[in-house]
């Protein structure tokens, strides 16, 4: 039997906010980094600003498995970072 759960999980996920909030974006994503690779079966979280591009964010997160990842998602969107909470579809409120 193949155990996909033991297997590294990488995500790769573009992150755009609204025109005028892009300081808020900006705020939230370097707020959300360090928390994030303090989570539990975290191993690689980055944050990247698109150049030329204010408010749109490239984030790459490597988990040990999907388990690691689930327990992150399932976190309050502020837990830890004192920032807004992120919706998916890209939107801060």
């Amino acid at each position: 039997m193949n155990d996909t759960n033991n297997r590294y999980v990488t995500v790769l996920w573009e992150a755009r906010t609204k025109a005028g909030r892009e300081a808020e974006m900006k705020a939230f994503m370097t707020a959300a980094v360090t928390p994030s690779r303090n989570d539990l079966g975290n191993i690689d979280y980055e944050a990247h600003e698109v150049e030329g591009q204010p408010g749109t964010f490239i984030i790459y997160e490597r988990w040990e498995n999907r388990d690691a990842l689930d327990q992150h998602l399932s976190a309050p969107p502020d837990a830890g970072t004192g920032a807004p909470a992120f919706r998916t579809d890209g939107g801060i409120h």
